[in-house]
């Protein structure tokens, strides 16, 4: 008879007993930290800063590129630089636009357009293959062994450009939300302008924390090789939107608004990029892992979907302790 599933033991501790929620809530902050800090996350958010540097303006081509389907291609450039513009500055936006431009120029005939185009995918499913290697570790899972090594690459693939095309969901979202948030702004204008001003400003920030908690959620759902379930998704993506969110606004006036020329020259385009990167990266991740803290709080399980499995790292010295405990009780005039 197979024997009743039970929270996990780590949750005991916490589940025990009441506590107020913001007890709670700091509990699972500072386990979700030591989480993060015990898998090296200097190094996951540098490489994902690293390959954003080459990655965003495929991502971005890919992008106009599906959204031309719905808008014309120089309005939905427009408005993708326009988001970016907004997070990252106008200098940093200009750098990332001329390469977009030489890219996008870059092929004349058919063949080498379609060439150009799987490689711009490669590049920009590389980030997110990063991304979902970042995620397995940072939850304990990672694709079999005995699975083909080629098919795993190719899910992988898969599950990066199955991201992309949420993306461009999201941003048809996020452009349609705009202009009916700049209709309802005509509308009550008449009336109050400094209201209507104020009101339509909330409605966006609101909504684009809703778009980017759903970004979140459909990567840490689908992207990796764990299957999360979705109470843990829903809180680890609103609390990694929030403090993206709040990030944006710290770097905006500490970073965007000054001018780095004086220190890093021309590279100080491409160093505000990797900065913002680099420290959404490391809130994304501190929002997987408060993903994982949260499901063991509640009893809940991130279990390896069918081709992966869940591994664990054991201390050496640990698997020798219980036989050298051993012998030591056992000698003469042990206590």
């Amino acid at each position: 008879m197979a024997s009743p599933t039970l929270p996990s033991a780590a949750a005991a501790p916490l589940a025990g007993h009441y506590r107020p929620w913001w007890l709670e809530q700091w509990l699972l902050l500072r386990r979700a930290a030591r989480e993060l800090a015990a898998n090296d996350p200097l190094r996951l958010g540098a490489a994902t800063a690293f390959f954003t540097s080459f990655a965003l303006p495929p991502i971005l081509i890919i992008l106009v590129q599906l959204l031309s389907s719905v808008y014309s291609t120089s309005w939905a450039r427009a408005m993708l630089l326009s988001k970016l513009g907004g997070l990252i500055g106008t200098t940093a936006t200009a750098m990332v636009a001329q390469t977009v431009v030489n890219v996008a120029n870059a092929g004349r005939n058919r063949l080498i357009t379609w060439l150009g185009f799987g490689f711009l995918v490669f590049v920009a499913t590389t980030l997110f293959t990063v991304i979902q290697h970042s995620l397995n570790q940072l939850w304990h899972v990672r694709p079999r062994r005995q699975v083909s090594q080629v098919k795993v690459a190719l899910h992988e693939r898969l599950r990066s450009a199955g991201v992309l095309l949420a993306t461009a969901v999201l941003s048809v979202l996020a452009f349609s939300t705009d202009a009916a948030l700049g209709f309802f702004a005509d509308l009550i204008a008449d009336f109050d302008a400094t209201f209507a001003y104020y009101a339509v400003r909330t409605l966006n920030e609101v909504v684009s924390l809703l778009i980017l908690g759903c970004w979140c959620g459909f990567v840490f759902r689908t992207l990796s090789a764990a299957k999360v379930p979705w109470r843990a998704v829903r809180r680890g993506a609103l609390l990694t939107a929030l403090l993206i969110g709040a990030g944006e606004w710290v770097l905006d006036h500490l970073l965007v608004s000054r001018d780095l020329g004086p220190i890093y020259g021309p590279a100080a385009s491409l160093v505000l990029v990797l900065l913002f990167v680099f420290y959404s990266a490391m809130i994304f991740y501190f929002g997987a892992a408060y993903t994982w803290a949260y499901a063991h709080h509640v009893g809940l399980d991130i279990r390896p979907k069918k081709s992966a499995v869940r591994y664990r790292l054991v201390n050496i010295n640990d698997l020798d302790a219980p036989p050298k405990a051993a012998e030591a009780a056992s000698e003469p005039g042990a206590a």
